[in-house]
């Protein structure tokens, strides 16, 4: 089943580029707080696939890792959110590097002096072979990075399902 019920797309240069339908991964549920959890976030598939109404001119996909990141493992983040929370600016793609913190179940932690803010959820922890490791969930520290100062859903949980709409 796809979701037409929310406006989603993405900017590509000064373009934007409207979905005409997403789906949110069948693994995903709020994971709440406390004890009722209904899904620690460890194992939470907080992952969607949105299809773009058009093609984006001179943009292939990147190639998604089918394995989970290793311990210390460097990664280019990217992401066209604030550069610092409250700064209010956005599309402004920025790139920034981190290295694989902490791994727990299906997400992997990020550790830096930069971290992913807010609107760049959805953004790419890119290995250093060009494949795409995980997809940016979480922050913590206020966009400050830090130890395990960020979250992304890894893609070894998930590509297979991410590919199956391409």
């Amino acid at each position: 089943m796809h979701t037409r019920n929310a406006v989603i797309g993405a900017w590509f240069g000064s373009q934007w580029y409207t979905s005409d339908w997403w789906r949110w991964n069948n693994g995903f549920a709020d994971p709440g707080s406390g004890p009722t959890a209904p899904v620690g976030l460890e194992r939470n598939l907080d992952i969607a696939v949105v299809h773009l109404s058009r093609p984006v001119a001179g943009v292939a996909p990147m190639p998604l890792a089918h394995r989970m990141p290793r311990a210390a493992e460097p990664f280019a983040i990217v992401g066209f959110g604030e550069a610092y929370a409250g700064e209010g600016s956005y599309r402004t793609k920025r790139e920034a590097r981190a290295v694989v913190g902490d791994i727990a179940g299906t997400w992997f932690y990020g550790s830096g002096s930069s971290s992913p803010c807010h609107a760049d959820s959805g953004g790419p922890a890119i290995a250093q072979d060009g494949t795409v490791l995980g997809v940016f969930a979480r922050m913590y520290n206020d966009c400050r990075g830090g130890v395990n100062g960020f979250s992304y859903v890894a893609l070894d949980a998930t590509a297979t399902w991410v590919e199956s709409y391409f």
